[in-house]
């Protein structure tokens, strides 16, 4: 009976520790691992002056820009991304008109960089410059 009570205690935290290393594997893949570019305008609109950034408490982050752009994967894909610059220099915010290939898994943007114009897929520039 003993010996029953043992098994099945066991063969229950393996299943339970089984579980735990999936679930953690599917929040490691979505929250850090990229998935699809997002590529992204500038809008025109889209100011150059450095921001006050702050946290949720309210507490100065420093300054920069905060930038909530809409952009298309390479499928044609609409996805919103959001990322701050954190820069005491002005000059090296995104400026408008500049095309980016941001780097996004699931959750986070995980990078971005400055691309030309020639380096948008053809099918989402059309998208962008709508």
């Amino acid at each position: 009976m003993k010996k029953t009570v043992g098994i099945i205690g066991s063969i229950i935290a393996i299943v339970v520790v089984g579980f735990g290393i999936i679930k953690f594997k599917e929040y490691y893949e979505n929250r850090y691992v990229a998935g699809d570019d997002v590529f992204v305008r500038i809008p025109d609109s889209q100011s150059v002056t450095l921001d006050d950034i702050v946290g949720d408490d309210e507490s100065s982050l420093g300054k920069g820009k905060m930038y909530i752009l809409t952009g298309y994967t390479e499928k044609g894909d609409k996805r919103d991304v959001e990322f701050t610059v954190y820069t005491k220099n002005a000059a090296e915010l995104f400026q408008p008109g500049q095309y980016l290939k941001v780097e996004a898994s699931d959750i986070l943007v995980l990078g971005q960089k400055v691309i030309s114009e020639s380096e948008v897929p053809a099918n989402v520039l059309k998208l962008l410059n709508q």
